[in-house]
């Protein structure tokens, strides 16, 4: 089962953003790059939660910190099944997303909210009955 180092895998992916974003926005300064923890970022809001796919297109995740995040990764639970790891950027238009690894799709998570996110049906994110985990981020 790819539960816990799938997520881990994409926890390591955000913080690795978030250095080399935080590295490119200081290039005049030292850059010393340690091992950080999500909380440690500053400036950064993260929420790290799971849900239950439902199949129904337009289904929408109200995240508990209730913030438009500017990144959202979601990786499904789905035993052995071989089910792409998918990121939405706020950067990207409006109903594409990314499957990880694969092409641009705009089948999986449609926009971001004030809120939270919108999912589509496909199985990478929102298969009934299919539990999924996601990570959302809002950079300040």
């Amino acid at each position: 089962m790819r539960t816990k180092s799938s997520l881990i895998r994409a926890i390591f992916i955000v913080v690795a953003i978030c250095v080399v974003y935080t590295a490119t926005l200081s290039v005049a300064e030292e850059i010393k790059l340690t091992t950080i923890m999500p909380e440690q970022i500053t400036g950064a809001e993260i929420e790290v939660g799971t849900y239950i796919g439902n199949g129904l297109n337009g289904r929408e995740i109200t995240l508990i910190k209730e913030f438009e995040p500017d990144i959202v990764i979601v990786i499904a639970h789905a035993g052995t099944d071989s089910r792409p790891v998918v990121i939405r950027t706020k950067w990207m238009d409006d109903g594409w997303s990314k499957e990880v690894p694969s092409n641009y799709v705009n089948t999986d998570i449609k926009t971001f909210g004030t809120k939270g996110f919108t999912l589509d049906s496909n199985a990478a994110v929102n298969e009934n009955n299919i539990v999924y985990s996601y990570i959302a981020i809002k950079t300040n």
